[in-house]
């Protein structure tokens, strides 16, 4: 689920430390890279660094890096006491103090997000549409200082006069937003990924790949700073929505701590992440991933289970004997979930998605996904109303505001695994007539409040005449199940803080936004961010206000309870059937 947030992609933690190499201490060599940014025509080329410790990891600058993506350009100045200040164009500072290995800064947010509106290239945002945008995003209060500290997980800074030089996986990784902006490194050159899984691209001709997946091995410079990076980012970008095994013990410990005190399975988890050996070290992550830190989906390894599908056949049976206890993991309820509501719901109702039963129409949502080429090419005059989670809305209002005998509105989010943050703006819009979305910001502890402007009568303009695309005339309610999740999760907050009734059972969860990082050795992972975590707009604002644990449920209803069986193991299974009585659902939204 990615999603935007301008202003607010706020954490991105900044990096290394734990050395200074002095100006024209030349113990590196150089290297000229391709970066692509879309397509398969390089659109740059930049020079990194291999140091003579660490020959397999490249090197880049903090302020060549954002001069590279040009969405926040830095200057930097060195003090008389050796350390480097960073300013971003809006004039907000961040501290490197080499000797201590720390980086600080009174406003990390503000510091690494740059001013609205977003044009460049590597632009903080969903969707290239003219359907919505960001307007402004303001906060509760000023910002609490952060201080990174990188030289407790043994990363590397090297101190020049006007740059420091990081690994460029975590230079990416602390300007990555959290619309899913990512460089992904693959040994000889630098692509950038957004908006997808990142087991959409993986590199499987790179040298790097090639070597884990023929070889089974990966260099062992790769493989430290590779945990090296892996702890610092689940200690400093790890949004903590409270789902994962290990989540509380990362928040007070940090991930390497987390691991160790876990005994015997954690050592051996954490052997297996430092490992050269490639087969024990994706095992390790797809088990880290999918059991300790699963947490419905938004904290994932995807790399790792599609490498793991290129093992031999011996490999291959070891690791599905290592997760036969994983069956029992909260995605996997989430998707098991899925599958049973949508067999009901078209049992009964078929694959239309709009019904309409006496005063109620029912609109079916089952994700917050938008079909951004086909809008483009609506608003070039080109296309009909994609029947995405938006069209469908849109079409759906306008349907049922055709029938004068149509009083109430169901949104259907049985299904709704969750998506794309703009859409779950503009759904907000045209039914409750508000766009704002909240959420907190744990790098600078506050409330972030993000403000869109919509355009919800589709023509292309964003004016006054956009409230005649608002349909606040009907009575509105919300079908919810534990696979109503992310954005699924959070429209049934918006919507009953706007007065709607919530029907079925409580969602399932999913308060953070979704933010990529990418590690050394050419893989890359989804995690839930700490750049913005969704509130509930109905409760006081503050860090303990989460939405994690589902919206509650005015009307709920109940399931009928089956014993199923999967892969010889025996589980409660629901019949979701009774969710899709349309008289029951009527009487409901008439009580």
């Amino acid at each position: 689920m990615r999603k935007l947030v301008a202003f607010l992609s706020a954490i991105l933690i900044i990096l290394s430390l734990v050395a200074c190499a002095t100006t024209g201490n030349k113990n590196y060599t150089e290297k000229e890279i391709e970066v692509y940014f879309q397509g398969e025509k390089a659109d740059k080329t930049i020079k990194v660094r291999f140091y003579q410790d660490q020959p397999n990891v490249p090197y880049y600058g903090l302020r060549a890096y954002s001069e590279m993506i040009g969405t926040n350009v830095l200057t930097c100045r060195k003090t008389a006491d050796g350390k480097l200040v960073f300013t971003n164009s809006r004039g907000i500072e961040a501290v490197a103090d080499p000797e201590k290995g720390t980086l600080s800064s009174q406003d990390w947010t503000s510091f690494r997000s740059p001013a609205l509106p977003y044009e460049t290239k590597i632009a903080l945002k969903d969707s290239d549409t003219k359907i919505i945008r960001i307007t402004d995003v303001t906060a509760d209060k000023e910002a609490n200082s952060l201080t990174l500290d990188f030289a407790k997980h043994g990363l590397r800074m090297y101190a020049e006069e006007d740059d420091v030089y990081i690994s460029l996986t975590m230079a990416s990784n602390l300007f990555t937003d959290i619309s899913t902006w990512l460089l992904k490194w693959n040994g000889e050159r630098a692509r950038y990924l957004m908006g997808d899984s990142p087991s959409r691209r993986i590199d499987l001709d790179s040298p790097m790949m090639e070597e884990l997946i023929s070889k089974g091995t990966r260099p062992s410079d790769v493989a430290e700073e590779t945990y090296a990076e892996l702890c610092f980012i689940m200690d400093y970008l790890y949004g903590h929505p409270g789902r994962a095994v290990l989540d509380e013990a990362i928040a007070q410990k940090g991930l390497n701590q987390a691991l160790l005190d876990m005994g015997e399975e954690g050592e051996r988890i954490a052997r297996g992440l430092k490992s050269t050996d490639g087969y024990d070290y994706l095992l390790s992550m797809v088990e880290l991933f999918m059991y300790y830190l699963g947490d419905g989906s938004h904290t994932e390894y995807n790399d790792g289970q599609n490498l793991l599908n290129y093992f031999t056949p011996n490999e291959r049976e070891k690791y599905l004997k290592s997760f036969g206890k994983l069956l029992t993991s909260y995605t996997d309820q989430i998707i098991m979930t899925n599958e049973y509501v949508k067999y009901a719901r078209m049992k009964l109702w078929g694959e239309d998605w709009y019904h309409e039963y006496d005063n109620t129409a029912i609109i079916s949502i089952d994700d917050m996904e938008m079909e951004d080429e086909k809008w483009i090419e609506f608003y070039n005059g080109a296309g009909e109303i994609p029947q995405d989670c938006i069209g469908r809305t849109v079409l759906g209002l306008r349907r049922a505001s055709e029938n004068p005998d149509i009083k109430n509105i169901i949104l259907d989010c049985s299904a709704n695994l969750g998506g794309n943050f703009d859409a779950l703006a503009f759904i907000s819009y045209v039914t409750t007539g508000n766009s704002d979305v909240m959420g907190f910001d744990r790098t600078t502890g506050r409330t972030i409040t993000v403000h869109s402007e919509v355009d919800a009568n589709l023509d292309g303009v964003y004016d006054e005449k956009d409230r005649e695309g608002v349909y606040t005339q009907f009575k509105y309610g919300v079908i919810t199940t534990m696979s109503s999740f992310s954005c699924g999760n959070i429209l049934p907050f918006i919507m009953r803080n706007a007065g709607a009734l919530i029907i079925g059972e409580t969602s399932g969860g999913g308060s953070c936004q979704v933010q990529m990082a990418s590690l050394p050795d050419g893989t890359a992972f989804c995690l839930s961010s700490s750049q913005f975590r969704f509130l509930d707009p109905g409760s006081p604002y503050s860090e303990t206000n989460i939405v994690e644990e589902g919206c509650p449920v005015d009307y709920p209803i109940s399931k009928i309870l089956v014993r199923m069986e999967k892969d010889g193991v025996e589980y409660d299974g629901k019949n979701y059937l009774p969710f899709f009585d349309m008289q029951m659902l009527n009487d409901i939204m008439n009580k």
